[in-house]
Protein backbone atom coordinates (compact mmCIF):
# COMPACT_ATOMS: atom_id res chain seq x y z
CA UNK A 1 0.00 0.00 0.00
CA UNK A 2 1.05 3.33 -0.25
CA UNK A 3 -0.69 6.90 0.33
CA UNK A 4 -1.28 8.60 3.70
CA UNK A 5 -1.25 6.20 6.87
CA UNK A 6 -4.95 7.56 8.08
CA UNK A 7 -7.81 5.97 9.26
CA UNK A 8 -10.01 6.27 6.04
CA UNK A 9 -7.19 5.09 4.07
CA UNK A 10 -7.85 1.52 6.08
CA UNK A 11 -4.29 0.80 6.93
CA UNK A 12 -5.00 -1.04 10.02
CA UNK A 13 -7.44 -3.36 8.11
CA UNK A 14 -4.81 -4.44 5.95
CA UNK A 15 -1.83 -5.49 8.93
CA UNK A 16 -4.73 -7.54 10.68
CA UNK A 17 -5.70 -8.76 7.36
CA UNK A 18 -2.47 -9.77 6.60
CA UNK A 19 -2.34 -12.51 9.44
CA UNK A 20 -3.60 -15.19 7.76
CA UNK A 21 -1.12 -14.56 4.48
CA UNK A 22 1.80 -14.47 6.26
CA UNK A 23 1.18 -17.57 8.63
CA UNK A 24 0.17 -19.49 5.19
CA UNK A 25 2.94 -17.64 2.90
CA UNK A 26 6.01 -17.18 5.49
CA UNK A 27 8.20 -15.21 2.69
CA UNK A 28 4.96 -12.92 2.28
CA UNK A 29 5.61 -9.55 2.95
CA UNK A 30 2.97 -6.49 3.61
CA UNK A 31 4.88 -2.83 2.67
CA UNK A 32 3.27 0.43 3.80
CA UNK A 33 4.23 3.28 2.36
CA UNK A 34 3.19 6.77 3.45
CA UNK A 35 3.92 9.45 6.10
CA UNK A 36 3.77 7.56 9.58
CA UNK A 37 2.88 10.68 11.42
CA UNK A 38 -0.13 11.45 14.05
CA UNK A 39 -1.88 9.44 16.50
CA UNK A 40 -3.35 7.04 13.99
CA UNK A 41 0.32 6.22 12.65
CA UNK A 42 1.48 5.59 15.92
CA UNK A 43 -1.15 2.99 16.83
CA UNK A 44 -0.31 1.16 13.29
CA UNK A 45 3.31 0.79 14.33
CA UNK A 46 1.84 -0.03 17.84
CA UNK A 47 -0.21 -2.83 16.31
CA UNK A 48 2.49 -3.86 14.16
CA UNK A 49 4.69 -4.40 16.58
CA UNK A 50 2.34 -6.58 18.34
CA UNK A 51 1.10 -8.79 16.02
CA UNK A 52 2.98 -12.32 15.49
CA UNK A 53 3.96 -11.57 12.28
CA UNK A 54 4.98 -7.86 12.37
CA UNK A 55 8.62 -9.62 10.93
CA UNK A 56 7.02 -9.74 7.94
CA UNK A 57 5.43 -6.44 7.92
CA UNK A 58 7.55 -2.91 6.81
CA UNK A 59 6.45 0.26 7.36
CA UNK A 60 8.69 2.31 5.07
CA UNK A 61 7.49 6.06 5.63
CA UNK A 62 7.08 8.32 2.73
CA UNK A 63 9.29 7.06 -0.65
CA UNK A 64 9.86 9.24 -3.64
CA UNK A 65 11.57 8.51 -6.73
CA UNK A 66 13.70 5.61 -6.93
CA UNK A 67 12.81 4.51 -3.56
CA UNK A 68 9.30 4.69 -4.74
CA UNK A 69 9.54 2.74 -7.95
CA UNK A 70 11.67 -0.06 -6.34
CA UNK A 71 8.90 -0.30 -4.03
CA UNK A 72 6.19 -0.87 -6.40
CA UNK A 73 8.93 -2.88 -8.72
CA UNK A 74 9.48 -5.42 -5.81
CA UNK A 75 5.61 -5.70 -5.60
CA UNK A 76 3.27 -8.68 -6.60
CA UNK A 77 0.12 -6.34 -5.11
CA UNK A 78 -1.27 -3.43 -4.34
CA UNK A 79 -3.72 -3.18 -1.91
CA UNK A 80 -6.13 0.01 -0.96
CA UNK A 81 -9.01 -0.26 1.33
CA UNK A 82 -9.97 3.42 1.67
CA UNK A 83 -13.59 4.28 2.92
CA UNK A 84 -13.93 7.19 0.75
CA UNK A 85 -11.73 8.70 -2.21
CA UNK A 86 -11.70 10.94 -4.97
CA UNK A 87 -9.32 9.33 -7.26
CA UNK A 88 -6.52 7.42 -5.75
CA UNK A 89 -3.56 8.41 -7.30
CA UNK A 90 -1.59 5.58 -5.54
CA UNK A 91 -3.69 3.45 -7.26
CA UNK A 92 -3.26 4.88 -11.13
CA UNK A 93 0.28 4.37 -10.02
CA UNK A 94 -0.06 1.05 -8.87
CA UNK A 95 -1.93 -0.01 -12.48
CA UNK A 96 0.92 1.92 -14.33
CA UNK A 97 3.48 0.08 -13.02
CA UNK A 98 1.34 -3.34 -14.16
CA UNK A 99 0.41 -4.03 -10.48
CA UNK A 100 -3.16 -6.10 -10.18
CA UNK A 101 -4.66 -4.11 -7.15
CA UNK A 102 -7.26 -5.04 -4.08
CA UNK A 103 -9.37 -2.36 -4.08
CA UNK A 104 -12.47 -1.56 -1.47
CA UNK A 105 -15.35 -0.64 -3.58
CA UNK A 106 -15.17 2.68 -2.47
CA UNK A 107 -12.36 3.37 -3.90
CA UNK A 108 -13.67 5.12 -6.97
CA UNK A 109 -12.43 3.27 -9.27
CA UNK A 110 -14.87 0.94 -10.58
CA UNK A 111 -12.54 0.67 -14.17
CA UNK A 112 -10.35 -1.85 -12.28
CA UNK A 113 -13.06 -4.91 -11.74
CA UNK A 114 -14.19 -3.94 -15.55
CA UNK A 115 -10.94 -4.47 -17.17
CA UNK A 116 -9.86 -7.22 -14.57
CA UNK A 117 -6.98 -5.75 -13.66
CA UNK A 118 -7.95 -6.63 -10.02
CA UNK A 119 -10.70 -7.32 -6.92
CA UNK A 120 -13.02 -4.68 -5.78
CA UNK A 121 -14.22 -5.69 -2.22
CA UNK A 122 -16.10 -4.70 0.16
CA UNK A 123 -13.48 -5.15 3.46
CA UNK A 124 -14.13 -7.08 5.68
CA UNK A 125 -11.06 -8.63 7.81
CA UNK A 126 -11.72 -12.49 6.74
CA UNK A 127 -13.07 -11.20 3.18
CA UNK A 128 -9.77 -9.38 2.57
CA UNK A 129 -7.56 -12.46 4.06
CA UNK A 130 -9.28 -14.52 1.63
CA UNK A 131 -9.30 -12.42 -1.17
CA UNK A 132 -5.34 -11.49 -0.46
CA UNK A 133 -4.46 -15.37 -0.41
CA UNK A 134 -6.64 -16.78 -3.32
CA UNK A 135 -4.54 -13.94 -5.42
CA UNK A 136 -1.22 -14.16 -4.07
CA UNK A 137 -2.15 -18.65 -4.79
CA UNK A 138 -2.17 -17.88 -8.53
CA UNK A 139 0.62 -16.58 -10.31
CA UNK A 140 -1.36 -16.83 -13.90
CA UNK A 141 -4.24 -14.81 -12.89
CA UNK A 142 -1.34 -12.10 -11.57
CA UNK A 143 0.01 -12.39 -14.91
CA UNK A 144 -3.67 -11.60 -16.59
CA UNK A 145 -4.08 -8.71 -13.96
CA UNK A 146 -1.16 -7.25 -14.32
CA UNK A 147 -1.41 -7.09 -18.09
CA UNK A 148 -4.64 -5.96 -17.63
CA UNK A 149 -3.66 -3.27 -14.92
CA UNK A 150 -1.38 -1.59 -17.48
CA UNK A 151 -3.66 -1.70 -20.39
CA UNK A 152 -6.13 0.34 -18.39
CA UNK A 153 -3.38 2.67 -17.56
CA UNK A 154 -3.02 3.13 -21.30
CA UNK A 155 -6.05 4.04 -22.17
CA UNK A 156 -7.80 5.33 -19.29
CA UNK A 157 -5.00 7.43 -17.34
CA UNK A 158 -1.97 8.48 -19.46
CA UNK A 159 -2.13 12.31 -21.08
CA UNK A 160 -2.78 11.03 -24.13
CA UNK A 161 -6.12 9.45 -22.77
CA UNK A 162 -7.20 12.28 -20.52
CA UNK A 163 -5.90 15.33 -22.38
CA UNK A 164 -8.80 14.55 -25.39
CA UNK A 165 -11.44 13.72 -23.40
CA UNK A 166 -10.79 17.14 -21.01
CA UNK A 167 -10.80 19.02 -24.00
CA UNK A 168 -14.25 17.31 -25.60
CA UNK A 169 -15.91 18.34 -22.17
CA UNK A 170 -14.65 21.72 -22.19
CA UNK A 171 -15.67 22.20 -25.90
CA UNK A 172 -19.21 20.25 -24.75
CA UNK A 173 -19.33 23.09 -22.02
CA UNK A 174 -18.47 26.40 -24.09
CA UNK A 175 -21.03 25.12 -26.76
CA UNK A 176 -23.80 24.66 -23.76
CA UNK A 177 -22.67 28.07 -22.72
CA UNK A 178 -22.98 29.75 -26.25
CA UNK A 179 -26.42 28.16 -26.96
CA UNK A 180 -27.68 29.26 -23.41
CA UNK A 181 -26.51 32.80 -24.00
CA UNK A 182 -27.95 32.75 -27.61
CA UNK A 183 -31.24 32.06 -25.61
CA UNK A 184 -30.80 34.69 -23.42
CA UNK A 185 -30.10 36.86 -25.76
CA UNK A 186 -33.82 35.50 -28.12
CA UNK A 187 -35.53 35.65 -24.61
CA UNK A 188 -34.91 39.17 -24.14
CA UNK A 189 -34.97 40.36 -27.62
CA UNK A 190 -38.84 38.61 -27.66
CA UNK A 191 -40.06 41.06 -24.28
Amino acid sequence: CLGRVSPEKGVMERVDAFGPVAEQMRDAVLLVVGPLEGEYAAAVKQRVASVPWRDNVRLTGALFGEEKHAAFAASTLFTMLTKSEGLPLSVLEALGHGLPTLLAEDSNLPEVGDYQAGVLIKPGRDDVAKTLLGLLADQEQLRLMSANARRLFEERFTSGAVIPRILSLYDTVARGRRRAAADIVHAGNGK
